[in-house]
């Protein structure tokens, strides 16, 4: 009877420690539960900032393989041409016109990837277009997204070549000649931050 009782009271002793525990997890559940929400937004915050500075990284690296391509080229129009190509294959761009600016005048030099066929590059540059501007300006423009009441919505030679975004850049050549670059895509591009936007100001140095 005697080893009956102890067993039992070892039986009892042992549902008091595993009701405590259960307890114990119980508590510590319902207390990972209310802090859930705040761990998830912590996770998604740095998910975020790891994605931020991942593609912050890329566009650096991409600049700087535009710029060094660039450098590598013979003459002045293949350099051009240079950075017209690296801006369609680092950012998944479809077009790029290339123009000059002299004393003489605006002309455009090359037109670079798809050309719709119902587009006339050379004239549509006749008219008012990012690309004028950065040669008269001397300040890059990137539009990540072309949206209504945006000052190139309905642009004649965007939407010639079916711009949903683009990047344009004032290439400095001489004290008397500058260049340009119109990068178009068909899509709309990822949206630049503050820091790629210096990216292309480098670019158009």
């Amino acid at each position: 009877v005697m080893e009956n009782f102890l067993r039992i009271r070892d039986l009892q002793e042992n549902k008091q420690a595993l009701d405590a525990e259960k307890g114990r997890l119980n508590t510590a559940l319902n207390s990972e539960t209310r802090n859930l929400p705040i761990l998830l937004h912590q996770q998604l915050a740095q998910t975020v900032a790891i994605q931020k500075l991942k593609r912050k990284n890329e566009r650096t690296q991409a600049g700087l393989e535009i710029a060094e391509d660039a450098n590598r080229q013979p003459d002045i129009l293949s350099a051009l041409r240079q950075i017209g190509h690296g801006l369609l294959t680092q950012f998944d761009l479809q077009s790029a016109l290339i123009a000059e600016s002299t004393p003489a005048g605006d002309r455009l030099l090359d037109v670079l990837g798809e050309v719709p066929p119902s587009a006339n590059p050379e004239a549509l540059f006749g008219q008012r277009n990012p690309l004028r501007q950065v040669l008269q300006e001397g300040s890059s423009i990137v539009t990540p997204a072309l949206t209504a009441g945006q000052e190139w919505h309905r642009n004649p030679l965007l939407s010639a070549f079916e711009a949903q975004g683009f990047i344009a850049l004032p290439i400095q050549i001489s004290a008397h000649q500058k260049a340009g670059v119109l990068a178009i895509g068909k899509r709309p591009l990822v949206e630049f931050s503050e820091e790629d936007q210096q990216i292309f100001d480098r670019l158009a140095v």
